[in-house]
């Protein structure tokens, strides 16, 4: 798959989030204490149980690639024509940035485990959520997911790899 001409929810809040928090102390400090607090203020909701998942997974992630992740956000908002740079779209941060917002769908297929991919329909949840993530129909992402057992056995973060391989950010 290629990646679609429209961000997702998830990576539109990671962009904003990360360039609002590189100009404000307060919001980078609020963001490291508890991420999935600001993530559900600006409006991406993530279920309590995988807040404490979430929160470890992007401070692991966010911490991994820091120095890079802070100089393009810095390149970006430092010359006003590259201001509308998104984020998720360079190679150099994109899949990093994709592992954050891809965690509580990944979380919620692991959740399905592989025993329950058969039971999903293109109206299951966790298919929708998909589908909205990766801006394609529902019936590209059952078909995804359905492949998915041996990634879903090596946990959430296997599982978010495959989702940004496939939606082209990794």
């Amino acid at each position: 798959m290629t990646t679609n001409n429209f961000p997702s929810p998830g990576l539109s809040i990671t962009d904003a989030l990360l360039k609002a928090a590189y100009s404000s102390k307060d919001l980078e400090v609020r963001l490291f204490e508890r991420p999935s607090q600001v993530f559900e203020d600006m409006g991406m909701a993530v279920p309590d149980i995988y807040k404490d998942g979430f929160d470890k997974n992007f401070k692991d992630l966010y911490n991994s690639k820091r120095d890079e992740i802070r100089d393009e956000i810095r390149k970006a908002l430092s010359d006003n024509a590259n201001a509308d740079v998104y984020l998720p779209s360079l190679a150099s941060i994109g899949c990093t940035l994709c592992s954050i917002a891809a965690y509580t769908v990944a979380a919620a297929i692991v959740g399905i485990g592989a025993a329950g991919l058969t039971l999903l329909s293109v109206t299951s949840g966790v298919v929708v959520a998909l589908a909205a993530f990766a801006g394609v129909g529902a019936s590209a992402a059952l078909a995804f997911i359905a492949g998915l057992s041996t990634a879903i056995a090596s946990g959430i973060s296997a599982v978010c790899t495959k989702i940004c391989e496939w939606t082209g950010a990794c």
